[in-house]
């Protein structure tokens, strides 16, 4: 895990899950905004 370096371009206030494991690395969950009400989903940026 001390290799892993990836950039994930993501929104603000949005959720991503990286899921690590013997077999490497793997994206469960990318830039996931439903937890804000929908006012903020729709400001810029968000």
């Amino acid at each position: 895990m001390g290799r892993f370096r990836f950039r994930l371009g993501c929104p603000v206030a949005s959720v991503s899950v990286v899921e690590f494991s013997s077999h490497g690395s793997l994206v469960k969950v990318l830039a996931d905004r439903s937890h804000l009400d929908q006012g903020l989903r729709n400001l810029p940026g968000t």
